[in-house]
């Protein structure tokens, strides 16, 4: 088992007797206020940790284990000022995405600029698709098993990374925050939807033990609908 603490420090337990195995900081050694992710990697030996904000590199890769850094490097991105805001792997493991939030510097602290998705396919770790988001929330991601749709909220769209092509997957972009996931299958997506969202059509309304009482799952487009991007929505 492994958690992130409010100073941005990753720990691994051992889920049976609590007892802490490794630890080490995800970046500068501070305390870091912005939500942290943490994720493991599908075989279990790797985990992608979302590194504070303004660190060179706004996810890392480290040993399930140890903790020491595991893997490539994620390059490719822009210069700027980064924060990872959700992480996930392709059910294959070939694939990471991160949903990342691109700062400015603000009178007193950074500001928000825009919102992006960041898919690496890690043989290639030098290259990724990096596709801007319509909205400023959080973002939160999700891919497809074999890595080749990317889900994102509160956009509620889909994009296919090989066509280019993407299609909306809800209505209209959530008021709010949710975290979005993946059946293992990728036959169904979950996320909150909350009780003033209206989503209709696809949807089964969730009620699990220890899980919010207010949720949905719908099915995910097996192929989004064709649709032409102007060139200022490619990036």
């Amino acid at each position: 088992m492994a958690i992130m603490d409010g100073f941005h420090r990753v720990q691994v337990l051992d889920a049976r007797t609590g007892e802490v195995l490794a630890e080490e900081p995800a970046g500068a050694h501070r305390e870091d206020p912005y939500p942290r992710s943490l994720e493991f990697s599908p075989d279990g030996e790797t985990i992608a940790v979302a590194m504070t904000t303004s660190s060179r590199r706004p996810v890392g890769l480290l040993d399930a284990r140890t903790l020491s850094e595991a893997g490539p490097r994620l390059g490719g991105l822009p210069r700027g000022i980064w924060q990872a805001t959700d992480i996930a792997y392709s059910r294959d493991g070939r694939f990471i995405v991160a949903g990342l939030r691109e700062h400015v510097h603000g009178e007193d602290t950074p500001e928000v600029s825009s919102t992006w998705a960041a898919v690496w396919r890690l043989d290639r770790p030098s290259e990724l698709d990096l596709l801007k988001l319509s909205s400023t929330k959080r973002p939160y991601v999700a891919l497809s098993p074999d890595g080749g749709r990317l889900y994102a909220l509160p956009d509620g769209v889909v994009h296919d990374l090989r066509t280019g092509e993407r299609a909306a997957f809800l209505p209209r972009p959530l008021d709010w925050n949710s975290y979005i996931d993946l059946s293992p299958n990728g036959r169904w997506l979950a996320f909150a939807a909350g009780p003033d969202q209206g989503h209709r059509g696809g949807r089964h309304p969730v009620t699990a033990r220890g899980a919010p009482p207010r949720g949905a799952f719908i099915r995910p487009l097996s192929a989004v609908q064709r649709r032409r991007q102007s060139p200022a929505d490619r990036v």
